[in-house]
């Protein structure tokens, strides 16, 4: 009997040992950000367009939402973080269909109304910086919009969670390049023939998003109430820059 007990003991210890080794190996990527309370800012990388591709549900018609210019903006207060959620503008918020909007579907002028939706990403991976996103806070009945001029594909987004994912690479001690490759993404086509799937309103989770943005961080020393895109939000303000690392 006591042999059998020690070698339930010894059974019971090798087992935790692999699930602590196991445990270990499986960290979730972080941010370390030199200053909390911090804000967190991020923009388009030169010369690169923010885009969702969206596909029929046989795969044959990709329709392409593009936006010349992307924001984000969130804050945080620790200074290790592995979770964060960013407020997202795209294009310029200058006028519905105005030229200066920077963004179309399938070319036709177009604009992207949040409505108070966020982004919440999350560390799920180490060794690789990797990240998933959380689309999440949207106002109570609301969803993202992609609206288009007449004759266009209007496209919705709604609240989703685990979309993968987001890789950070460190530039520099002060700037994180955020690669955004998320796929299976759920989104409602609407008002248009120009859809993938025709005129018919139809959701599908063909979406796919593609994304480069440099991450900075920031002192925060204080905020504003704004208004971009119909929605009124606090801004926080950002003081000095300091170093944020992707790890």
């Amino acid at each position: 009997m006591t042999s059998k007990i020690k070698a339930l003991v010894l059974a019971f210890v090798a087992i935790t040992a692999m699930t602590a080794v196991a445990a270990s190996g499986a960290q979730a990527g972080k941010l370390d950000v030199g200053v909390a309370p911090a804000v967190l800012t991020a923009g388009s990388d030169a010369g690169q367009e923010t885009v969702l591709s969206v596909q029929n549900t046989a795969k044959t018609t990709t329709l392409n939402a593009k936006c010349t210019t992307a924001s984000l903006e969130g804050t945080v207060e620790v200074k290790t973080v592995e979770e964060a959620t960013l407020t997202a503008t795209y294009g310029t918020g200058k006028g519905v269909f105005s030229e200066a909007q920077g963004c179309t579907v399938g070319g036709i002028k177009s604009q992207v109304l949040m409505n108070g939706c966020k982004y919440t990403v999350t560390g799920v991976e180490q060794a690789a910086n990797t990240y998933v996103i959380d689309i999440t806070g949207c106002t109570s009945g609301k969803q993202i919009e992609v609206n288009v001029a007449a004759g266009g594909c209007a496209l919705k987004i709604p609240e989703q969670t685990g979309l993968k994912h987001v890789i950070g690479k460190q530039l520099n001690a002060q700037e994180v390049t955020l690669e955004g490759t998320a796929a299976e993404i759920k989104v409602q086509q609407s008002g248009g023939a120009s859809c993938p799937d025709g005129a018919t309103a139809h959701t599908g989770t063909s979406g796919a998003f593609t994304s480069n943005t440099i991450l900075k961080a920031f002192q925060d020393s204080g905020t504003k109430q704004v208004t971009k895109h119909g929605h009124q939000y606090t801004e926080h303000l950002c003081g000095t820059q300091v170093q944020i690392q992707s790890t």
